[in-house]
């Protein structure tokens, strides 16, 4: 069995899973639930409707959903208390907060109990359809990674036909963790407004690689061979907004969390949808707080990452023997991904990365 006769089902796999999205709208307002339904329909998704917590969370409890976009302010439990229970009992169900009634505090709360994107009332829909797409393309990326990762893991199973010719993946992916792995973790920015020695300390004993740059030199980290997982800017930096977008559109796998210690929303939005990952205000978070934090975000870039290193490595056999099938390989990754998938090196494989555990791969 070759790629010929594998892509064409994880093709399939992902076309019907996008097919097959459903959002969970939840909002005590039943002209928001109308219009937030009337647009991600004409998107060609499913969507259910609910008016309070209560009722969203009983239909979660009986129906899969790949997106929720919830008002914080719902009568009972708020859309926070949602999202926290989902985190909680975890679903991999990306959630978007709306509200009216923005806040930093509001904005540092619902990131950290789960939401993957925060948008204030009243909202462009334009925007909020990309953004809705955003978080769902990344949740169907886990799946179909999930899917890769098992049919290869079936095929290098002596005795199927064909599992010979990706015995060599092993080692690749092998390579292609270590380099994740030892990559530094976070980037904390030379002007961050508090004792950066201090967090250096408890990132270290966290497990994490932390050091201290310029903005200069982080962008230059960013788009080399081993680029930081995370890195960490502060509001107060004049052009910071500025910085955040151009650290995520250089490398989109690097992730923002953007910290402050001035309550400004204007700024804490803009954050947000340049990019940031999470937004955290100091004297609220204390330093174990923003390790917690910054932990997380650098979870979810080492998995994007193995997740396109091994498109990559599919994709680099495919373009020896079918461009057209390496061109395949592109479209299951988002547009911002593309460079990254053409451009990516196979990395030095040692004798050791052999012994790669291609089940552990995607628990990583």
């Amino acid at each position: 069995m070759g790629l010929d006769e594998l892509v064409p089902g994880w093709q399939a796999f992902r076309a019907r899973l996008l097919q097959q999205a459903r959002i969970l709208v939840v909002d005590d307002e039943a002209p928001v639930r109308a219009v937030l339904r009337e647009f991600f329909a004409e998107d060609g998704f499913t969507v259910d409707t609910a008016e309070s917590a209560e009722e969203a969370w009983q239909r979660i409890g009986t129906t899969r959903y790949d997106l929720l976009v919830t008002d914080k302010n719902l009568p009972g439990e708020s859309g926070i208390d949602l999202i926290r229970r989902v985190t909680a009992a975890k679903l991999a169900l990306p959630s978007m907060l709306i509200t009216g009634y923005p806040s930093p505090e509001t904005i540092s709360e619902a990131l950290l109990v789960g939401a993957s994107d925060y948008l204030a009332k009243p909202f462009d829909m334009v925007h909020v359809q990309s953004r809705a797409r955003t978080l769902l393309d990344r949740t169907l990326s886990a799946l179909v990674f999930d899917r890769i990762l098992r049919d290869l893991a079936t095929l290098l199973q002596p005795p199927r036909s064909g599992g010979e010719l990706f015995a060599d993946l092993k080692g690749e992916l092998g390579a292609s963790q270590r380099t994740i792995d030892e990559a530094l973790s976070v980037v904390l920015l030379d002007d961050l407004l508090f004792d950066l020695l201090a967090l250096t300390r408890q990132l270290t004993a966290a497990g994490l690689r932390a050091k201290v740059h310029s903005a200069e030199a982080a962008l230059e980290l960013v788009v080399s061979a081993s680029p930081p997982h995370a890195v960490v800017v502060d509001l107060a930096r004049p052009e910071a907004l500025a910085l955040i977008l151009a650290l995520r559109t250089a490398n989109p796998q690097v992730e923002v969390l953007a910290v402050t210690q001035e309550v400004d929303i204007v700024r804490a939005l803009g954050a947000v949808q340049a990019g940031a990952a999470d937004f955290v205000l100091i004297g609220v978070d204390d330093l174990a707080m923003i390790t917690t934090r910054i932990r997380r975000i650098v979870a979810r870039s080492r998995r994007r990452r193995m997740y396109l290193n091994l498109i990559a490595a599919l994709h680099r056999r495919a373009v020896t023997s079918d461009p057209l099938l390496a061109g395949h390989f592109l479209s299951m990754v988002p547009p911002a991904d593309e460079r990254y998938i053409r451009e990516r090196p196979a990395p030095g494989v040692t004798a050791t990365d052999a012994q790669f555990d291609l089940d552990a791969y995607a628990e990583r």
